[in-house]
């Protein structure tokens, strides 16, 4: 069987895979590229003002800055049950907020 090369799950951002030491993409290929362009492309696109559009490299990274926000300027209130990724930063950055139980049926309780 021959070696996979994924590049969904970002498994490196040290070095390059092994496995791709055989493709001539050389670094740019585990890089992730310069997100401003892409950025400023839609902020122009939809007529928003400079510095009002934020891509991420996936979605761990903006929950991660919406943590840090948070941590900084002001408090949560979390519907449960909710996307492990949250709970997480919450326990980790220490966060002041409410944790809304659901309901029985696991419904949001408003």
């Amino acid at each position: 069987m021959e070696p996979v090369l994924k590049l969904d799950f970002n498994e490196r951002s040290d070095k390059p895979s092994l496995l791709a030491k055989d493709y001539s993409y050389g670094e740019l290929l585990w890089k992730y590229p310069d997100r401003t362009i892409l950025e400023r492309e839609i902020e122009k696109k939809h007529q928003l003002k400079q510095l009002k559009v934020l891509c991420t490299n996936g979605g761990d990274e903006a929950i991660a800055l919406l943590m840090r926000i948070i941590n900084e300027k002001s408090q949560f209130i979390l519907p449960l049950p909710a996307f492990s990724q949250y709970t997480f930063g919450i326990k980790s950055w220490k966060l002041k907020g409410i944790l809304v139980k659901p309901k029985e049926d696991l419904s949001i309780d408003i």
